[in-house]
């Protein structure tokens, strides 16, 4: 299938060259496989996204001046999850990738997003003892149109890498909301008041948990992680992270 549907860069588009990957490889009279699964993006783009470097806000996760403990952002508000795992600052290119992975079906960046989270985060995820990783639900209607939820892709990425379950119905969207990115943070808020809720009757499918991670594609202001956190909050879940693919700047 990897010939049929080749993976596509996710900051150029371009198709990542695999063939010349095996040809370097045969020369050693073997396939390196493993070579393969890693080249998810091009050596040219590799710069291009600018990770999450410390010091970081203790809380959101987003990069600090040295010696600040929080944000402009998260300072002066108070948040029901305990720490956020950004990978990538949001910039331009990121923008446009988180753009075609949304809504132009380009599903296979996933698999890098995922696949840089888990360098970054996996062994403090591990340290945490997280049991599962809970997508940020899409209004249901809208999924069924696009026919994925992005959230969801990036969190079963890393849970493959790090063994850790999927519950993508606990968590659901009761009612469609406006496009956040149009609206300041007291909007927001408003916004997504009575947006999620627990599905009861697979609740009781997910006995047992207590320390879970929210995955969503951009954290901005933390107003849907914060409304989702206090669903959550309202089972037998004592701890919520949240984990994204970027994060805005303040």
């Amino acid at each position: 299938m990897r010939w049929l549907y080749p993976p596509r860069c996710p900051v150029c588009g371009d198709i990542i060259r695999i063939v010349e990957k095996v040809e370097q490889a045969d020369k050693d009279n073997y396939v390196n496989f493993n070579r393969q699964e890693t080249e998810k993006i091009c050596t040219a783009c590799k710069e291009a996204f600018y990770q999450v470097q410390p010091p970081v806000c203790c809380l959101c996760g987003r990069t600090v001046g040295q010696d600040e403990e929080l944000c402009m952002n998260c300072q002066g508000r108070q948040f029901s999850y305990i720490h956020g795992f950004p990978v990538w600052i949001y910039n331009q290119p990121m923008k446009r990738s988180i753009a075609a992975f949304k809504y132009h079906n380009r599903r296979e960046y996933a698999s890098y997003y995922g696949q840089e989270f888990v360098k970054m985060y996996g062994e403090r995820l591990k340290k945490l003892s997280i049991q599962a990783l809970i997508p940020v639900p899409m209004y249901f209607p809208k999924q069924k149109v696009r026919g994925y939820n992005q959230a969801e892709l990036f969190a079963r990425e890393i849970g493959k890498r790090l063994g850790i379950c999927i519950c993508n119905d606990y968590l659901f969207r009761v009612r469609n909301t406006k496009p956040q990115k149009s609206l300041d943070d007291r909007q927001r808020y408003r916004n997504l008041q009575g947006a999620f809720a627990i599905d009861k009757e697979k609740r009781k499918y997910y006995t047992g948990l207590k320390r879970v991670v929210l995955v969503d594609d951009i954290y901005t202001t933390g107003s849907t992680i914060e409304m989702c956190t206090r669903a959550l909050l309202q089972t037998d879940i004592e701890k919520v992270y949240a984990a994204s693919i970027s994060i805005g700047g303040n």
